[in-house]
């Protein structure tokens, strides 16, 4: 169930300010105690303050309140160290020939995927340097859990990207 309720945070379906999803499933498990809790959560609950981060109005103390409010909202921005060496553990064991792919399909130019190729002779050692190039220089702090999934399953590999969406849903 947790893992459940993690998932549903992760992809912004569950929140402190939305909490729909877990009155349906107290309302199928007949939990009236539940429904009561969270019915009584939602009474005292005060939601986050919206407002406008842009005006000129604001100080640099509001726009260093606004980029780490933002970066905590966001599931992706900032995970663990132990997370993402799970992450590129995970492909670096499991990719083999495939990292080529891999780094065409995250938009990694040929001719570094030739340097990386020719600088290596190991494939841990190409794969590590390929993830390095991602992380720095293409990857969207946003998106790049999703483009990093999408990749490998474009490469052939969704074995490795469903091992990541796993790793991405625990709680490490």
């Amino acid at each position: 169930m947790s893992q459940l309720l993690r998932i549903l945070e992760i992809r912004d379906v569950l929140s402190e300010d939305n909490v729909l999803p877990l009155k349906e499933i107290a309302r199928r498990l007949n939990n009236n105690e539940l429904l009561k809790r969270i019915n009584s959560y939602e009474t005292n609950h005060i939601e986050r303050e919206y407002k406008n981060y842009y005006s000129i109005d604001n100080t640099d103390n509001t726009k260093n309140d606004f980029k780490e409010a933002y970066n905590y909202a966001h599931p992706y921005a900032n995970i663990s160290i132990t997370k993402r060496n799970r992450i590129n553990n995970q492909i670096v064991e499991g990719i083999g020939s495939f990292w080529r792919a891999l780094g065409r399909n995250l938009k990694i130019p040929e001719g570094k995927i030739d340097d990386i190729d020719l600088k290596h002779q190991y494939v841990a050692d190409k794969v590590l340097e390929l993830l390095d190039i991602y992380y720095n220089q293409k990857a969207d702090p946003q998106r790049w859990f999703f483009d990093l999934c999408n990749a490998l399953e474009k490469a052939r590999r969704k074995d490795i990207s469903k091992s990541l969406q796993n790793i991405m849903a625990m709680n490490i």
